[in-house]
């Protein structure tokens, strides 16, 4: 007969047995403890059977749920390498397995459903022949989200790079060629007045004057696009500018597809130059035509007040450095066109750049530039198929319009008295000395800032009007201006330049009669500025 059955003695203090139950209290100890998040993972199940207090955290789920699961229950279809996470995970333990100490990047997902970036080492434990694996788990999401915004402020810095290496690229060509289109605009101007009443000679100076001019239209993109284009401000209604320009885009947009709009707020007020704000309607909604595969595509065109938020403004492909979050302005043109690849998307905004068979391919980026010189910002997304979505941001202003000023330079109007022309460019000299004469003033031209205040100091009587060109080498129109005020305070000065500078727009609003004309002007130009200066 048996006798009863008692519990096992406890071991001896110093026993084998006590030494390997204090090794795995102090193991577990340490695994409860320890920073990162840890599970064992039996083969034979496919499943976790021990896991530590982070590994819990880490995943989202109490103990006993979570040791229901196994990494193919808890990661997403794919991983970072871009493998399915099956055939990652077999690869991995089949290494470790076999001796090794894979550590890699994972993506595991919580049973909340939120995926979480891991950096994951494991290990082999031999357990009475059981293929045990343990896994080490450490939440890097904090260091992926801080490469990411490392990565995003890269690609703003070499954006903005990029963008100031083309502006200046942009307007050093407009400014050269400004100054051909001067020579070429201000000769046929007198080669017209000249002509008498030849009508075949009158034709040819007709065309030829009608090409500088669209040369200049060239020329104000690609200053626009630089950031040193020509820019009025005034108060402009949104709403009533996009109703305006939509009422003709409907008719050239009536032949490719359905144009929508929805102008919900009215009397959306902003700052800055109608002109180029008519620029990015036509450009948008005409890029948006474009796009459309047969005329039953539509294109939906919106204005509204909005409320700029950090995320939506850190979206954007073109923001201006000065735009805060808060109340501003909104312009969005939508098409359900083909879209447009990343590769394409990526490059819309740099000039010359195109995918249309005809076209100089500054649409966009003057649109661009246009947005940046009127301190807003520009969001465009795309997807091959699904169409194409522009949205414009602009600050919000509560100044009301100023009445239009009345128009009147009759072409009869002629001057006299005598102009000190400085320009650094002989042949703009040359031509503006023709048009000053044929307007029927007598001319002094210089070559300097320097050489003007050479003569007014040789001569404090006996100039007019000072025509200066804003750009000259050494000292230039604005600083020669400047120092005008001292000698001749009362001498009118009319500042030149293909685009204009902040220093011009600056010396404008200090005392003194001082006007501003941009180049290139033909005769017209030059006896309006000078008629406004000099009235008498």
């Amino acid at each position: 007969m048996e006798g009863p059955v008692h519990d096992p003695e406890p071991p001896i203090q110093g026993s084998p047995a006590q030494a390997l139950q204090e090794s795995e209290a102090r193991y577990r100890l340490l695994v409860e403890h320890a920073p990162d998040a840890i599970v064992m993972l039996d083969m034979s199940q496919g499943r976790f059977v021990d896991c530590n207090a982070k590994a819990v955290e880490l995943f989202e789920a109490d103990r006993e749920t979570l040791l229901q699961h196994g990494p193919a229950s808890l990661s997403p279809p794919t991983q970072p390498d871009g493998r399915a996470s099956d055939l990652a995970a077999r690869d991995y333990i089949r290494r470790c397995l076999a001796g090794e100490f894979p550590a890699f990047e994972w993506t595991h997902r919580t049973l909340g459903g939120r995926d979480v970036a891991c950096e994951v080492r494991l290990v082999a434990m031999p357990d009475q022949g059981r293929p045990l694996v343990r896994g080490s788990i450490t939440d890097i999401s904090w260091r992926k989200d801080l490469e990411r915004e490392q990565a995003r402020l890269a690609d703003r810095l070499q954006a903005a790079q990029k963008l100031e290496s083309l502006g200046l690229l942009a307007g050093g060509i407009a400014h050269d060629f400004n100054n051909l289109l001067a020579v070429i605009l201000g000769y046929a101007d007198l080669a017209l007045g000249a002509a008498g009443t030849d009508p075949v000679m009158q034709d040819t100076l007709d065309r030829l004057r009608g090409a500088s001019l669209q040369a200049r239209e060239l020329t104000d993109q690609l200053l626009v696009y630089s950031g040193r284009g020509p820019n009025r401000q005034e108060v402009v209604d949104l709403s009533a500018l996009v109703a305006q320009e939509l009422a003709i885009l409907e008719v050239a947009v009536g032949r490719k597809g359905q144009l929508r709009s929805e102008l919900v707020d009215m009397d959306l007020r902003v700052s800055g130059d109608p002109g180029q704000l008519q620029q990015i309607v036509l450009n948008l909604v005409g890029n948006a035509g474009d796009a459309l595969a047969d005329p039953s595509g539509r294109i939906h065109v919106s204005t509204r007040a909005a409320q700029l938020d950090a995320e939506t403004l850190d979206s954007c492909q073109i923001r201006s450095e000065g735009l805060v979050p808060g109340p501003v302005v909104q312009l969005q043109v939508r098409d359900t066109g083909g879209g447009m690849p990343p590769a394409v998307l990526a490059r819309i905004f740099d000039p010359f750049f195109t995918t249309k068979p005809e076209g100089h391919g500054l649409g966009l980026a003057a649109v661009g530039g246009i947005v940046r010189s009127h301190g807003g910002a520009l969001r465009v997304t795309s997807r091959e198929g699904s169409g194409t979505e522009f949205t414009v941001w602009l600050p919000a202003t509560q100044a009301r319009a100023q009445a239009a000023p009345q128009a009147g330079s009759a072409e009869s109007w002629r001057g006299r008295g005598h102009v000190l022309v400085a320009d650094d460019e002989a042949a703009v000299r040359e031509v503006t000395q023709a048009l000053l004469e044929a307007l029927g003033f007598t001319v002094h031209a210089v070559d300097s800032g320097d050489a003007v205040l050479a003569a007014v100091l040789r001569a404090p009587d006996a100039y007019d009007v000072a025509l200066l060109d804003v750009t000259m080498h050494g000292m230039d129109g604005v600083e020669a201006r400047g120092a005008l005020q001292a000698l001749a305070p009362a001498l009118p000065v009319l500042l030149v330049s293909g685009f204009a500078r902040e220093e011009a727009l600056s010396v404008l609003r200090e005392g003194g009669p001082v006007a501003f004309l941009r180049k290139p002007y033909g005769l017209q130009d030059l006896r309006e500025a000078l008629q406004a200066l000099r009235p008498a």
